[in-house]
């Protein structure tokens, strides 16, 4: 597995472009049917956003997410939905816009389930809307999550697409135009271990050619 996720992050960096970071965790699920969650993740990334339609490249845009997860385990042991709200804001100010809520919500399925290595996906929306930055950050991931007593190492492959809006000053310049609605191919490798029974702490980093991000979570599961 190791090798598999190495080979994945060697290959993104070389051909996608642009990274947006909203944590992604383990893609298969980790909960019974009626077992809820309650966690947060406080995620950090710099990007680089091509701006329409002069196409502008605005590199390594800092954006900040804090984020409450609540998830609760559905139909089987192999599905969970969750929701997410929390705020949303560029580190240092450059969009002059106050700190905004940030909502969405996602699903989480296993495919493949195993004692120690089970194979699965997470599909997950968020929106946030600063004062002069409009954005919508979809993330399609698959991959593997190995389990070692209470530790665990989990990654793969993910699609991102993002949409959104930029009307304002950014970095002494104004701009008036749509954010570049691009697929990218990126990769994502994580890991953490059960503090106590119900609770585990995880830590994430995502890879493109464009960005890169990391990401700290906790959650409680009951």
């Amino acid at each position: 597995m190791f090798r598999f996720l190495c080979g994945i992050i060697g290959s993104v960096l070389v051909v996608s472009d642009v990274c947006a970071m909203t944590f992604i965790g383990p893609p298969a699920v980790e909960m019974e049917v009626g077992q809820w969650s309650v966690g947060g993740a406080f995620c950090y990334s710099e990007q680089d956003i091509e701006v329409s339609p002069d196409e502008t490249l605005l590199r390594e845009v800092e954006i900040e997410t804090r984020l409450v997860r609540v998830g609760v385990g559905v139909v089987t042991d192999r599905v969970e939905l969750f929701g997410l709200l929390g705020g949303f804001s560029d580190d240092e100010g450059e969009f002059h816009g106050k700190p905004s809520a940030a909502v969405g919500g996602g699903l989480r399925a296993t495919i493949t389930p195993g004692e120690r290595v089970a194979w699965g996906t997470v599909a997950q929306v968020v929106y946030a809307d600063l004062d002069y930055l409009e954005i919508a950050d979809v993330q399609i991931a698959f991959g593997a999550c190995s389990r070692r007593g209470p530790f665990r190492l989990y990654g793969g492959p993910f699609i991102h697409l993002i949409d959104g809006t930029l009307t304002g000053r950014f970095r002494g310049e104004r701009y008036n135009g749509d954010l570049q609605q691009d697929s990218a191919i990126g990769a994502y490798i994580g890991g953490g271990i059960d503090l106590w029974e119900h609770l585990t702490a995880l830590v994430e980093g995502q890879w493109t050619g464009g960005g890169n991000g990391a990401a700290f979570s906790v959650a409680w599961r009951f």
